[in-house]
């Protein structure tokens, strides 16, 4: 059975509404780090971008949060509208009345207006707790979420920060190679320089030269001090 308060023109009623701003929270995953640590049995770790929030880009996180604060509105009725529908099936008909205020607030339904300020304040304040309690379960059921796919994410943002170091590895390799090439095709201007052993001697290639040429290569690559296992790790894909 429908229930509420009927106003005529020129009554004042009291419309309780709930204002709400985003409020910024750090990420629930990285705690605002931005980053995680993982580890593995090995002993290896790895810093990967937090998979939630991006390495904090993310310009907001869902589920959202939000500040609210309750405001009561008053104005007087200037029309009233009644509507009366029968129901799709059945016999029962709906009634629904809502108002058209001075100064103009809305339209506003009658279930939402209240004769006093007071009940109008006590059915705001439940207004803002059934939405806080909504926030909060959102809040708790994207945490579970969350965990579930902690795994998933983790290999996720690995495979990623793989892929990204292999195509780096790539490029320096590429290069390194162009290099030589050009060294090969072009030994006078690219390649190692030759030098007479003694004053007046025949130019050769001497070992000081040859490794001063392949240092110059690999400083040039941007790989010259990696190791051999980072080089294998950054070729492996996840």
């Amino acid at each position: 059975m429908q229930t509420f308060d009927a106003f005529a023109i020129g009554d004042t009623i009291y419309v309780p509404s709930v204002k709400q701003t985003e409020t910024k929270v750090d990420c629930p995953d990285c705690l605002g780090g931005n980053e995680w640590t993982v580890s593995m049995p090995s002993g290896v770790s790895h810093t990967i971008a937090c998979p939630r929030c991006g390495g904090g880009q993310a310009h907001y996180l869902i589920p959202r949060r939000y500040e609210r604060t309750l405001e009561i509105q008053e104005a007087a009725v200037a029309e009233v509208s009644i509507r009366r529908q029968k129901a799709y099936k059945g016999e029962e008909v709906h009634t629904s009345i809502s108002y058209n205020t001075a100064p103009y607030i809305g339209h506003i339904d009658a279930e939402k207006a209240y004769s006093s300020h007071d009940s109008a304040y006590a059915a705001g304040q439940k207004l803002l707790a059934d939405e806080q309690q909504s926030d909060n379960e959102r809040w708790r059921k994207e945490r579970e979420r969350a965990k579930e796919r902690a795994g998933q994410d983790i290999i996720t943002a690995l495979r990623s920060e793989a892929e990204k170091n292999t195509k780096e590895a790539n490029e320096k390799i590429d290069t390194l190679k162009e290099k030589m090439l050009e060294a090969i095709e072009h030994p006078y201007c690219d390649g190692p320089k030759l030098s007479a052993t003694y004053t007046g001697g025949p130019k050769e290639l001497t070992s000081q030269a040859l490794a001063d040429w392949l240092s110059n290569l690999l400083q040039e690559a941007d790989i010259e001090g990696w190791s051999e296992e980072e080089l294998r790790e950054v070729l492996c894909q996840c």
